[in-house]
């Protein structure tokens, strides 16, 4: 496959996905996006670009595309973030 080939399946791919957003809202990519999420329920380390690190169990994407992290007793929501 060559890289325009590529392109093409990616943009494919893209307008049909911004159909679902355009129809449905955020709630199907979501889903989506759930069913094939790295690591969910799994430990992580999320370093955000300000150099904090947080720690815990990801748990789920948020409503608004965040990650939800649980840590102990807390529950955080980050919207950014390299995951280790």
């Amino acid at each position: 496959m060559t890289n325009i080939e590529l392109l093409d399946v990616v943009l494919e791919n893209l307008a049909k996905l911004l159909d679902i957003y355009s129809a449905s809202g955020f709630a199907p990519l979501r889903s989506l996006w759930i069913k094939k999420a790295h690591a969910l329920n799994s430990h992580v380390c999320i370093t955000t670009s300000d150099g904090i690190t947080h720690e815990g169990t990801f748990t789920d994407i948020g409503l608004d595309g965040s990650i939800v992290l649980k840590s102990g007793e807390d529950t955080l929501k980050l919207d950014y973030g390299s995951m280790l």
